[in-house]
């Protein structure tokens, strides 16, 4: 029975390869068939595969010169058996598929550069999320500080180092050290509760 359908199977492909060439052959003459093309929704075209000899006729002139001019493609035609026309497709394919070669590498690069610096990045948005005091070690909490409140802390912070250093001076001279006094001005939010 295997060989009986594999007869069968191999008559169908050679007689579908006898009708793929005699329509090939026929696309010039015109046919009765012609006049009933809109009443038949027209075939798919079928899939043609170029032969091994052909792939590496075509190969060899693409490494040499991705873009043939016609009388290459003329001279490469006779020598294979294809027309200039699936020549050019096969040429304009060839360098598609080049490209989609060289950005697939590209992403590729980008990918792992991406991922590298994803990986520099864990211990900074760790530290973010987690932050510790710097004087004790505890873990620190933050509260929402407003944009306005921002530069009045620098500029408080910038005034108790001034204070210090005049209190140092000041200690100098009078030989005794003077301590800091204790901060009057303290932030505080609208409607917060001190």
């Amino acid at each position: 029975m295997s060989e009986n359908l594999e007869g069968i199977v191999g008559r169908r492909s050679r007689d579908e390869e006898q009708e793929s060439i005699s329509e090939s052959n026929n696309m010039d003459v015109g046919s009765s068939d012609d006049q009933d093309v809109a009443n038949n929704p027209p075939r798919k075209k079928r899939y043609h595969r170029h032969t091994p000899q052909q792939i590496q006729e075509l190969e060899a002139l693409f490494k040499v010169d991705p873009l043939p001019d016609r009388k290459q493609k003329l001279e490469l035609s006779r020598r294979i058996g294809l027309e200039t026309s699936q020549i050019s497709s096969w040429f304009k394919n060839r360098i598609y598929q080049q490209k989609i070669q060289r950005r697939r590498h590209e992403n590729s690069l980008l990918r792992q550069e991406i991922d590298k610096l994803r990986a520099e990045n864990m211990p900074s948005r760790d530290a973010m999320r987690n932050p510790i005091c710097t004087n004790c070690g505890c873990p620190a909490i933050i509260r929402d500080i407003s944009l306005e409140e921002q530069p009045l802390r620098i500029e408080i912070a910038r005034l108790k180092d001034e204070l210090d250093q005049v209190s140092a001076l000041m200690g100098k001279f009078l030989s005794r050290p003077i301590s800091s006094p204790e901060p009057v001005l303290t932030l505080s939010r609208p409607g917060a509760k001190t």
